[in-house]
């Protein structure tokens, strides 16, 4: 028996003749966490998701207390702020927004205009096109793009803005960052600064190698997905499409029989 009560649906059990109630949340079968109840949801790699955090934390607090003091910028004090606080939003958006999970037994509009069911093969969930199982979150997500596990939770259709948003936010501002450690370092080289040189390079070179590596990593991974965006696919459907393209060369690939000249040749 269920039971509607505000934000979330009652069931009902009955255990020795005692009505014990319970949020539906607390009967999910997969592997999400909630908080304040059910009212947060996230992903079950809480751990990873805590350490995206502390080094977007650690990121902006080397870069306002090493590098800026350096620099004659002051503006860059309120930059740093609003950056940092926009990666913060971003990335609490991405994790604590339901990706677009299908719970058991739910039925889309899309599927009964289909007319054709088609049945996840683990969870038995009714799923319309574009939707796909996670192995690490046990849910069905509906427009199922890839599971992040930075973000500590699937991105899908009700979280991919907030992920593409994101990325835009952490590439703008490691940025920034390496062009300042670059304006810092052409300013050692003129022979600017002459007060704790040796600081100012060391300061300057780990700050360097730090966003050039987040840099690089970040830019190829929007790089991506905004070809996904234009081409209009998911992650999970462009990797498939180019095993399955593997797949197909390699099937295709038939080994070519020897010539009756090398026949004749090795018969002799």
């Amino acid at each position: 028996k269920k039971i509607r009560n505000k934000r979330h649906r009652r069931m009902t059990t009955l255990y020795h003749d005692i009505d014990a109630f319970k949020y539906r949340y607390e009967f999910w079968p997969g592997n999400n966490l909630f908080f304040f109840g059910g009212g947060f949801i996230i992903g079950p790699h809480v751990k990873q998701l805590r350490l995206s955090f502390l080094m977007i934390l650690f990121t902006w607090v080397s870069y306002v207390f090493l590098v800026l003091p350096f620099l004659q910028y002051s503006y860059l004090y309120l930059v740093a702020l609003i950056l940092f606080t926009i990666n913060y939003q971003l990335l609490f958006a991405t994790a604590f927004t339901e990706p677009g999970i299908l719970p058991p037994g739910y039925i889309t509009d899309e599927v009964l205009e289909a007319r054709r069911i088609f049945r996840c093969s683990i969870c038995d969930t009714a799923r319309p096109p574009r939707t796909r199982h996670c192995r690490y979150c046990n849910n069905c997500v509906d427009l199922f793009d890839h599971h992040c596990p930075w973000t500590g939770t699937c991105i899908g259709k009700r979280n991919y803005r907030y992920f593409y948003l994101f990325t835009w936010s952490v590439f703008i501002g490691i940025s920034i960052i390496m062009s300042s450690c670059i304006l810092l370092f052409m300013g050692l080289w003129a022979n600017t600064y002459t007060q704790l040189l040796w600081l100012r390079a060391l300061v300057c070179l780990i700050m360097f190698v730090w966003s050039l590596v987040v840099f690089c990593s970040v830019g190829s991974l929007l790089a991506l997905h905004t070809y996904l965006i234009l081409t209009q696919q998911t992650t999970y459907e462009f990797l498939n499409r180019k095993s399955e393209l593997a797949k197909k060369r390699a099937a295709s690939l038939v080994a070519v029989p020897p010539s009756r000249s090398s026949d004749d040749d090795s018969k002799t």
